[in-house]
């Protein structure tokens, strides 16, 4: 049986809804026009503009998340993790001291690699920029069976009034295999178990889909 405690889940799943493209605080023009072509699939002017915003930042990791997703959408996969091993350098060098001692905030821990959609939600793959800790024993004593979770993919709903679903790829230093999650106020439910080899995100994006797709309850 897998083992690990969820003392904060409620709290966890709180914080992991964010604007995947544009952050609240920082409303860009030019980043919203990005994410509204993404989110229509027009990936080829999409890579256009975020090339272009790049041109003025070329380390701003909201832009080259917004490349790195127009690639995936064009199946630019060898481009697309080239801009994702330089997101994960940028990040290193220049913002995860600072991250650190802010107290590793939840909403600044990730970034959006992938964007697809099922039938009603906007599917999004984000990849944590250090493996993150998915509640249990807070002092840390319960490495072993502790679950760390390396993705998080955000399904978010078309309609107005829908709500997001959270799924993450996770293990426990115990396990050999990777599980795909769906995560859901007091439940989890499992998706996909995987091998002792973690699966790519853009695997995971379409299992997501599919299982949406396929759910009663994605309606």
């Amino acid at each position: 049986m897998r083992y690990f405690r969820l003392l904060y889940l409620p709290f966890l799943l709180a914080l992991f809804f964010a604007t995947f493209v544009v952050s609240q605080d920082e409303p860009s023009q030019k980043s919203q026009e990005i994410g509204n072509l993404l989110r229509s699939e027009e990936f080829a002017k999409a890579e256009t503009m975020a090339r272009q915003c790049l041109l003025q930042s070329p380390d701003d990791i909201n832009f080259l998340s917004q490349l790195e997703m127009s690639l995936n959408g064009q199946q630019k996969y060898e481009e697309a993790d080239q801009v994702a091993a330089r997101v994960r350098q940028i990040w290193k060098s220049k913002y995860k001291e600072e991250w650190i001692a802010k107290g590793s905030p939840v909403a600044e821990s990730s970034w959006a690699r992938v964007i697809t959609s099922s039938k009603n939600y906007y599917v999004i793959g984000t990849e944590y920029f250090m493996p993150h800790r998915l509640g249990g024993d807070p002092t840390g004593n319960d490495k072993e069976f502790a679950l760390i979770a390396s993705y998080k993919i955000i399904a978010t709903p078309k309609r107005e009034n829908g709500s997001s679903r959270i799924f993450m790829l996770d293990k426990t230093a115990s396990e050999n295999n990777y599980f795909l999650e769906e995560f859901s106020g007091k439940a989890i439910v499992m998706v996909a178990a995987y091998g002792r080899r973690e699966p790519d995100i853009r695997v995971l994006a379409k299992t997501v889909v599919d299982y949406l797709d396929g759910s009663s309850s994605d309606h």
